[in-house]
């Protein structure tokens, strides 16, 4: 999921992204020469720097650490072998500055719209008004496009006129629940562009998460909800030609 994130952010700025999968596992990193490597700090990491060095990279590598992973990879850009590192999960604005500053002198890569400036599409599947008003008001400052499902066989309805850019789907709804009006939606959409699902629950027992996850569903967040969250999930998920920023900074 993070890669498939990290190549839809990268895309826009015209750049030609290579995924190296399991590179923990024995993978040989993939043939060519690279100008920048993005390199999580998981188990094996030292391992795998070397491995991109004996393939002949030359290039920098640019460390995603998690909170508890940031001392070890700033201890490798002070000893050199890294130029820097981004704190997981990766922000597309830190993303930027990184591209702008590796860039050099001159113009750095900006994301190219293909289109005319929309408000971003969003369908909340959530049974409880109070519920979506609550929503609605969290998110009434960003420039979006909200609209709400109360159910969700109605969720999957609208899924198919709107074509949303982001869906946030209750779990406990009835008629038909979120894992099912998933799993309805990734069906139908198989071929055609993947639209981010976020999971609202008010639980987060492992069972719960693992059958959540295998419906299709991209995350989940837990009730009650939070401004913050909400934000990081739209800079996250948002296609790179919208904005998700508050409407008045726009």
């Amino acid at each position: 999921m993070n890669s498939a994130i990290l190549e839809r952010q990268l895309a826009p700025f015209g750049l030609a992204v290579s995924q190296w999968r399991d590179g923990h596992s024995g993978a040989e990193p993939p043939p060519g020469q690279f100008d920048l490597v993005l390199l999580d700090t998981g188990s094996g990491v030292a391992q795998r720097i070397d491995r991109l060095q004996m393939a002949g990279h030359t290039g920098p590598i640019l460390l995603m650490a998690p909170p508890d992973g940031m001392a070890l990879a700033e201890s490798l850009v002070t000893q050199g072998i890294a130029a820097g590192v981004l704190a997981k999960p990766v922000l597309r604005a830190d993303l930027f500055r990184v591209l702008a500053r590796l860039s050099g002198p001159g113009t750095p890569p900006r994301p190219a719209p293909d289109r005319p400036p929309r408000p971003l599409r969003i369908l909340a599947a959530e049974d409880n008004k109070t519920n979506q008003l609550v929503f609605a008001k969290m998110l009434r400052d960003f420039d979006i496009d909200l609209r709400f499902a109360d159910n969700g066989r109605q969720a999957v309805e609208i899924w198919r006129e709107f074509r949303p850019d982001l869906i946030f789907m209750d779990i406990s709804m009835p008629e038909m629940d979120g894992c099912e009006a998933t799993r309805t939606i990734r069906a139908e959409e198989a071929g055609r562009t993947r639209v981010p699902v976020i999971a609202i629950t008010a639980h987060a027992q492992d069972e719960e998460t693992e059958r959540i996850l295998a419906s299709g569903i991209d995350r989940h967040l837990t009730k009650p909800l939070r401004r913050s969250a909400l934000a990081e999930v739209l800079q996250t998920y948002a296609p790179q030609d919208l904005s998700p920023r508050p409407a008045d900074a726009a």
